[in-house]
């Protein structure tokens, strides 16, 4: 992971707000990120695209909700 994602993550963790569950961390609050990428690369300790990283509780991706929605206006 670069080195300011890993202090970002280190102080999440220090400071109680992401606790490490092993295979997973737990936000104890909302955290408020500037993109998805950052906010997945965050979680998943390397790069990653938010947009195809992230799911809906269906599973839809947000690349294909964002591609739904512009399809639909």
């Amino acid at each position: 992971m670069p080195g300011k994602l890993s202090t970002i993550k280190e102080k999440l963790l220090v400071e109680g707000i992401l606790t490490d569950e092993g295979a997973y961390l737990v936000a104890s609050e909302d955290i408020l990120f500037n993109s998805s990428s950052y906010a997945a690369a965050i979680v998943a300790g390397t790069s990653r695209s938010g947009p195809q990283s992230w799911k809906t509780a269906k599973g839809k991706t947000i690349k294909k909700v964002e591609d739904d929605e512009l399809s639909n206006a």
